[in-house]
């Protein structure tokens, strides 16, 4: 009986060593980086919705982020502490933008730009009833919706006049591939093994928030990517995740500062790409070209008349592997390719962006099609 057991339990060691060694040797794809190098004009990056210790609920210390951002070589870090927004110091690193997420009976609304501490909760429901968004807006803030389709606090409050919504967030990823609670257990498996390929299983379309987004015509409503870091794993996984990377900028001060990154952001000029899957910023861009072949960029609204074309470039992956990209028009796919580029010409009135999806393999087997970048918007009208 010994003997018998002890061959079991050198059998199912054997098999977990060959799953290790499967787990760890798997890829992910890799999206390619700029060719251009983006030296006349640099693309920004930076992560959004961080916490720090100095939320209730956050673990990792302000200096620890800010030192795995920089190590990361990102631009910018926005923290958003949770109904506090002190200053965090630089120490000459990424740039510091301090916001606050704040708590309402309606959800969880973040905004930057506006050092105001937030209202006690007993204010929260009269002053949203008598346009707090619009109050946060008239005094400089970007105001945008935590988590708005979070399964634990969805927003339920008003939409008019917001900045724009995080049409990711990596909590309600983890959320929702967390029921059942043993569909993380791969993926905790994973981890120690191969962190990439762990956790890019959280990546999914979220289609209430797109939804919602899309139901805003306005292309001044931004989507925004959030990590929403809480420091529960390594910064600088938590920051690979999701990132900001802004267009190329060439005007962009030096240093740069939070007032203009903001007015960057609020213009709607970025794209939210999948850090795991890719080593800067990669090859990827969306925009307009006027009859005359002037520029449109991303966040424009633009008269039908004075559009020739939409038009997408890349990106490409560095190995093997299937990539599409897919035009939508006031939410609804008009067009979609696997080539290297997409160009849509005389665009019908409508609001539009894109979405590029790549299949991101399981953890031992199988896997499934994610977007991995999301533009913003251009908005054409009649």
């Amino acid at each position: 009986m010994r003997r018998r057991a002890g061959g079991v339990v050198l059998a199912l060691l054997v098999g977990a060593g060959i799953a290790a060694g499967w787990v760890a040797a798997r890829d992910v794809p890799n999206l390619a980086v700029d060719p251009a190098g983006a030296a006349a004009a640099p693309r920004l990056r930076g992560v959004f919705h961080v916490h720090s210790d100095s939320s209730h609920d956050g673990r990792t210390p302000a200096g620890e982020q800010l030192e795995a951002a920089g190590r990361l070589g990102l631009d910018f870090v926005i923290f958003t502490e949770h109904d506090v927004s002190p200053d965090h110091d630089s120490r000459g690193g990424p740039l510091v933008v301090a916001g606050t997420e704040w708590s309402t009976t309606y959800g969880h609304l973040i905004y930057v730009g506006h050092p105001e501490p937030p209202p006690l909760e007993s204010e929260s429901t009269a002053r949203l009833r008598i346009g707090l968004v619009d109050s946060l807006r008239a005094r400089g803030a970007l105001t945008i919706l935590a988590h708005p389709a979070s399964p634990r606090r969805p927003w339920t409050g008003r939409l008019a006049g917001i900045g724009g919504l995080e049409i990711v967030s990596m909590s309600t990823d983890a959320r929702a591939k967390a029921d059942p609670i043993v569909a993380l257990l791969p993926g905790l498996f994973a981890l120690p093994l191969n962190p990439e390929l762990a956790l890019a299983q959280l990546y999914r379309r979220d289609a209430t928030a797109l939804g919602i987004w899309d139901r805003l015509e306005d292309p001044a409503v931004i989507g925004m990517c959030g990590t929403d870091a809480h420091g529960w794993i390594d910064p600088e996984l938590d920051f690979r995740t999701w990132q900001i990377v802004l267009d190329p900028w060439s005007d962009a001060p030096d240093p740069l500062t939070a007032a203009a990154l903001l007015d960057r952001l609020a213009s709607g000029r970025f794209i939210c790409v999948a850090a795991l899957l890719t080593d800067g910023s990669p090859d990827f861009s969306f925009g307009g070209a006027t009859p005359t072949g002037g520029p449109i960029p991303q966040g424009a609204s633009v008269a039908a008349d004075s559009i020739a074309a939409l038009e997408t470039r890349g990106p490409r992956l560095t190995g093997s592997g299937d990539l599409t990209t897919i035009l939508f028009r006031d939410g609804v796919e008009v067009a979609r390719t696997t080539a290297a580029s997409l160009r849509r010409s005389d665009p019908e009135p409508g609001t539009y962006r894109v979405e590029v999806r790549v299949r991101v393999p399981g953890v031992l087997f199988g896997g499934r099609t994610v977007p991995v970048i999301y533009s913003n918007r251009i908005r054409v009208t009649e």
